[in-house]
């Protein structure tokens, strides 16, 4: 038996249309329970920002405590969004920054980092890396002045820049100075 018939033996069109139902049906419940996770993780993330970001905050004493926004650019993939920030003085001198980013127009998610501020030639830099789980550690280094919040940031994966201004609405705006 020659190849063409042993194949028509053992594979009919009722088997082939089967094992392409169930590989669609395969493909379909994985994209489907991506979409769902990323939806969940948009939800809660949203949630647990909007309540800091609304929180009103007394007036800060030094430069970085406060709301940012503006907007973050992979240079990697060439991708761009929104992005929120609010910033928390901590009792070691260090800062909390919770970043909200919007992705692809449709996701948004949440993320921590400690920003680690030093004084070099007069300016002030901030350094340090987070893990973001399956993405990596994304390390990070920028400055801040009054008005401008930049950070160069690299992972594994990608690397981009996020650029923030005082959100104006924020009672923090006006400080000058980290103490």
């Amino acid at each position: 038996m020659h190849m063409k018939g042993w194949l028509r033996s053992r594979c009919s069109w009722r088997t082939v249309r089967r094992v392409l139902k169930f590989t669609v049906l395969g493909l379909l419940s994985v994209v489907l329970l991506i979409a769902a996770y990323y939806s969940y993780r948009t939800a809660v993330s949203r949630r647990s920002f909007s309540r800091d970001w609304a929180r009103p905050s007394a007036p800060a004493t030094d430069l970085m405590e406060g709301r940012w926004a503006g907007e973050w650019k992979s240079l990697g993939f060439g991708d761009s969004g929104e992005v929120q920030c609010v910033v928390t003085r901590r009792n070691d001198g260090e800062y909390r920054g919770q970043f909200l980013a919007g992705h692809y127009a449709i996701f948004q998610s949440e993320e921590g980092a400690t920003l680690i501020p030093k004084k070099e030639s007069g300016k002030w830099r901030l350094e340090g890396s987070v893990d973001l789980g399956p993405e990596g550690v994304h390390a990070y280094t920028g400055h801040v002045d009054n008005a401008v919040f930049f950070l160069e940031w690299t992972s594994a994966l990608d690397y981009g820049t996020l650029t923030l201004r005082r959100d104006l609405q924020d009672p923090t705006h006006a400080v000058a100075s980290l103490r």
